[in-house]
């Protein structure tokens, strides 16, 4: 079951009574909640995610609950602690999404994580490590539009043994003018409400393809790692970067080096090792696309060899 097939009597009572668990590629969640608009638009988000039962062992659990005066407010409790006290009702959904970022960088540790958006596409994944503000979920978005899969817009789940990459495809957050520049570019994607007067700004949410989600404990394999920077006006151009560089800019992003030690630069070194690595200038996405086709087609000289086999 999914939990666009629950009716909304069942949803409801879930989340106010022992929660709604619902599984996000390798991590289980738990969300409980005593606001009903909030866990409408949860369930909006999460349409397309499977239900699980609640004799599982959760890897977050989430509780919304009523403060302030007339419960204006609401307290956020991220497994077991208060996260976000005096939460504008309006802004739970953004909250709770903020909120699961944080479970994932804090608590996930049997993976390395990287802050990056990754797609895939014939197996193979592309890797955007980046700062806020850098464009990598708005390049992600554009990309899963056209037909990449989406493992996640916000960490890279690196497994520390083999190298693959895990799925953990979560909506696709969005910012400001990457909102109404994402409407434009992929008017079939569906979208969330948009949440002004964040700390962020503007804020909405992309859903993920169902095909990404039902595909979401399916592994790849690293193929690429680009470093994306937004520039208005900007010519798309992918440019060769240097192992060496980019395994000092990659380290910039990584969520829990120091808790795997020596451990961690043998793992994030491998992976540099693995990946084709390059910086990316752009701002038309039409453009943007169109770059990242022609780097992970194959050449015409391999699919003569292909041929040939």
């Amino acid at each position: 079951m999914i939990i666009s097939e629950l009716d909304d009597r069942d949803l409801i009572a879930r989340f106010r009574g022992p929660g709604l668990y619902y599984r996000v590629g390798p991590f289980l969640i738990r969300g409980r909640s005593a606001i009903d608009s909030a866990s409408r638009g949860l369930a909006f988000l999460y349409a397309n995610y499977p239900v699980a039962g609640p004799d599982e062992i959760t890897d977050v659990d989430f509780v919304l609950s009523g403060c302030g005066l007339r419960f204006t407010k609401l307290n956020l409790i991220l497994d077991g602690r208060l996260q976000y006290p005096g939460v504008a009702r309006r802004l739970a959904v953004p909250f709770v999404e903020w909120a699961l970022n944080l479970s994932v960088i804090l608590g996930l540790h049997q993976f390395f994580v990287l802050h990056a958006g990754v797609v895939e596409r014939g197996g193979r994944v592309a890797i955007f490590p980046g700062n806020a503000g850098q464009g990598k979920s708005t390049l992600t978005a554009a990309l899963v539009s056209r037909g990449w899969r989406l493992l996640s817009d916000e960490a890279a789940l690196i497994d520390p043994v083999d190298g693959q990459l895990h799925p953990a495809p979560r909506p696709i957050s969005l910012k400001n003018e990457s909102v109404e520049l994402i409407r434009r570019f992929a008017p079939r994607a569906v979208m969330g409400p948009s949440w002004p007067g964040t700390v962020k700004g503007i804020v909405s949410h992309m859903l993920p393809p169902a095909e990404s989600v039902a595909r979401a404990l399916e592994c790849a394999d690293p193929g690429w790692m680009i470093f994306p920077m937004y520039t208005v006006g900007a010519t798309p151009e992918m440019r060769p970067l240097s192992k060496a560089k980019a395994l000092v800019a990659a380290w910039h992003q990584a969520y829990n080096y120091n808790l795997f030690g020596r451990r961690g630069f043998d793992i994030l070194g491998n992976l540099i090792d693995t990946c084709d690595c390059y910086e990316f200038v752009y701002s038309d996405l039409e453009g943007a696309v169109a770059a990242m086709d022609a780097l992970t087609s194959p050449s015409p000289c391999e699919v003569r060899r292909s041929d040939a086999t």
